[in-house]
């Protein structure tokens, strides 16, 4: 299943770092099964195996928290 921006603003989506693009701004995130582009909402350091949340979609990005 593929968020979108209504099921990002109805309920919450989580899911888990795979991977480190640029450290502290892009990250490879595995949601649903399906990985995604994602950049952070705010600042923060996030290593692989973090779990995130999902608190937005902008196109093919996602806008992430850590959870």
């Amino acid at each position: 299943m593929n968020p979108t921006r209504r099921d990002v603003c109805n309920k919450t989506i989580n899911g888990v770092i795979d991977s480190v693009i640029l450290q502290g701004h892009e990250w490879r995130v595995r949601v649903h099964g399906v990985y995604w582009t994602a950049v952070a909402a705010q600042p923060v350091r996030l290593q692989p195996g973090d779990r995130i949340q999902v608190v937005e979609r902008e196109d093919q990005k996602l806008i992430i928290t850590k959870k």
